[in-house]
Order: C-alpha cells, then sequence, then structure tokens
C-alpha cells in the first residue's frame, strides 16, 4: 500500500508542500539505510568491472579497489575513456598507471582521493 501511495521516484523532488522528498516518500535516509544501499552498489559495480575488462579478476585486492572506485566516482562509461590508464593498467604498468591517473582532469578536479588511488595503484600486488 505504502508503495503504491507514495510511489517511486529515483531522483529528489520537491513534495506537495515543498519538501525535497525521494524514493517512496523519503525526506531523509540514516546511515544505516546508506551502508545497505552502498554495499548493494559495490556489488553491482565488481560485477560491471568483471564485465567489462577480462583482466579485473586478475588484479589483487587493492587494484580492484581502486579500480572500482574510480568506476564509482567516473562511471563505468567514463573510467572507459581514460584510455591510458586502462591500457597500462590491464598490462601490469601499475606505474604508468599511476602517472596517467594522476594526468587526467580527473584527478584534478578530486585531488586527495586521486592522489592516494595513485598510491595505492604503486603498492605491491598480492
Amino acid at each position: 500500500m505504502l508503495r503504491r501511495h507514495e510511489g517511486f521516484r529515483s531522483k529528489p523532488y520537491l513534495d506537495t508542500v515543498g519538501v525535497p522528498t525521494f524514493g517512496y516518500g523519503f525526506t531523509y535516509i540514516t546511515k544505516a539505510e546508506a551502508d545497505i544501499i552502498l554495499s548493494g552498489r559495490a556489488v553491482e559495480l565488481y560485477n560491471s568491472c568483471s564485465a567489462k575488462w577480462p583482466w579485473f579478476e586478475e588484479l589483487c585486492d587493492i587494484r580492484k579497489i581502486v579500480i572500482m572506485d574510480m568506476a564509482y566516482n567516473l562511471g563505468i562509461t567514463g573510467l572507459s575513456r581514460l584510455t591510458s590508464v586502462i591500457a597500462a593498467v590491464s598490462s601490469g604498468r601499475w606505474a604508468d598507471a599511476a602517472a596517467a591517473m594522476l594526468s587526467t582532469l580527473w584527478a584534478k578536479q578530486v585531488k586527495g582521493r586521486a592522489r592516494e588511488l595513485a598510491g595505492m595503484m604503486m603498492l605491491p600486488g598480492e
């Protein structure tokens, strides 16, 4: 009944009295709810990365995390456009991958996040 009466909207909207609302009439989300959603999205992202790039499964866990973090931030399509990064990672050239990551517009936009991820890319693999 609540689903039918509230209706679902994936993007925020103003309800009938002007309150920002999303989903099934939600006006807020708890951290626990956000953690559940993020966990589900991480599983979907892992599967998407694995399907998109055959070499993804061969990466160590640290580098999988780097690729997933970038894909979460940029989207799979956006990360795919960073061809020098993808080429370096797919061929195991970690220093080149890190340098390519840091030379992108994305790195200028996200600053510390890019530096941290590039550093992780350079760590010894498993």
